[in-house]
């Protein structure tokens, strides 16, 4: 082997031990979110809490939202429970990298998905999720996909 490719191999090496610190995805439209989903609602958040997962031990993180509109979807509106993956107990931490993030208060546009148990959750990690903002009399639309997620081109 070269000396050249002794670098070479020693550096892709180094790089695949480095872990993951990203997910990938896919950008999606309002038509492919709304697809994907069984339903979105807008609303506000009213709690939010982490917990292990009985069955498995892993932490969750219920997001509790209080709905202003259902934009469709079979929800009647009044309070949804959203189960997303990881979250914080004490010292313990889990984290889906790209998983859609929420603080008490926030104003969302939300894109609901199922998880096989039929609790609820974001559809497609932070892609189905839009923070609300006053603007100009009405309320604009905000998706932040956060460092940890690295979006494709669909076009290559």
């Amino acid at each position: 082997m070269t000396r050249t490719g002794a670098a070479v191999a020693a550096l892709a090496a180094v790089a695949l031990a480095i872990p993951a610190r990203a997910t990938t995805v896919v950008p999606m439209g309002t038509r492919d979110l709304t697809r994907a989903s069984i339903g979105a609602v807008r609303g506000q958040v009213t709690a939010i809490a982490a917990a292990r997962r009985p069955a498995t031990g892993a932490i969750a993180t219920y997001v509790t939202l209080a709905v202003d509109e259902v934009l469709f979807g079979p929800f009647a509106g009044g309070e949804l429970v959203l189960r997303e993956a990881g979250g914080r107990i004490g010292a313990a931490e889990e984290w889906t990298f790209g998983s859609p993030t929420y603080r008490v208060g926030e104003r969302v546009l939300v894109f609901l998905s199922l998880h096989p148990d039929g609790t609820l959750r974001t559809t497609e990690l932070a892609l189905g999720k839009f923070t609300l903002r006053d603007a100009f009399g009405g309320a604009r639309a905000e998706r932040r996909l956060g460092r940890e997620l690295r979006t494709l081109d669909r076009r290559g």
